[in-house]
């Protein structure tokens, strides 16, 4: 990892599902360390903004960094060695004893 103290850096990121925008111009920053969460509305546009940060969605402009890695230059896998990713919410998930315990390996 790198020195820098951010670990996640967007800037201006657009991002459309076919013709229709889904995200305007997102800036956020992530301190290395530090626990965010992201909280809005349904259509707010949360899993899209995690969908472009994995790589599954191709934003219409805008950067993203993750530890000073430009994240457009990386596919999907190399994002995912990275540690990018994310637990949807799905309680039929936390049910099994073997979820829990990799939740809590992942989370802390």
């Amino acid at each position: 990892m790198s020195t820098s103290a951010l670990l996640l850096e967007v800037a201006q990121l657009a991002v459309n599902i076919e013709a229709m925008p889904a995200l305007r111009n997102l800036t956020l920053s992530v301190g290395t360390g530090r626990v965010v969460s992201l909280i809005g509305r349904n259509g707010a546009g949360k899993t899209t903004f995690m969908r472009a940060v994995m790589g599954h969605l191709r934003p219409a402009r805008g950067s993203m960094r993750f530890d000073g890695h430009d994240l457009a230059s990386l596919p999907r896998h190399a994002r995912a060695a990275f540690g990018i990713g994310y637990m949807p919410e799905d309680p039929a998930w936390c049910r099994s004893s073997r979820s829990r315990k990799t939740s809590r390996c992942r989370c802390g």
